[in-house]
């Protein structure tokens, strides 16, 4: 069953990650911006699946966690210095983004007797699924701005690591 909770959460969490960037729910709701119902849109279908995944209600603590994993910028780290920056620079910023991005809820799961290994797994993962985004889109020539791979491969990361830590 582990494997479908990792397939559903890659899913959900390229989804979700890709669709909380306010640009694509502010067109859709006709706002100028809409960043807050974006990171909605990624933190509260995430806490429901781990929450069906465990059968465990505590886990839709995760909602505001999540929320909360979202609020720091990128800092212009996102294009692994292909635009300003270096890729070194932007490959520290992205990893402790990352580590930001993944803290609430994994100290939310540690303290729910989950596995708290979730905290590191955001900075591990970002700057390899960033780059095989870039590597893709590069040798592709993508010009869709709608279905950026970057965003794509770390949202699918992240719900692949959170179905994970919670299923294990």
């Amino acid at each position: 069953m582990t494997v479908w909770y990792i397939i559903i959460g890659s899913l959900l969490g390229a989804a979700t990650f890709r669709l909380r960037g306010d640009a694509i729910v502010a067109r859709v709701l006709g706002k100028a911006s809409a960043t807050t119902e974006g990171r909605l849109i990624w933190a509260v279908p995430l806490s429901i699946f781990a929450t069906l995944i465990a059968w465990d209600w505590r886990l839709l603590a995760l909602a505001p966690a999540l929320f909360l994993g979202c609020l720091p910028r990128w800092w212009n780290s996102f294009d692994l210095g292909r635009g300003e920056g270096t890729w070194t620079r932007d490959a520290f910023v992205l990893t402790l983004r990352g580590v930001w991005w993944t803290l609430p809820p994994g100290v939310v799961l540690g303290a729910l007797d989950y596995d708290w290994w979730f905290i590191p797994f955001g900075g591990l993962a970002a700057v390899p699924a960033y780059e095989a985004g870039w590597q893709a889109m590069e040798r592709l020539h993508w010009s869709n701005a709608l279905l950026l791979p970057t965003e794509l491969f770390y949202g699918a990361a992240l719900g692949a690591g959170l179905a994970l830590a919670i299923a294990a």
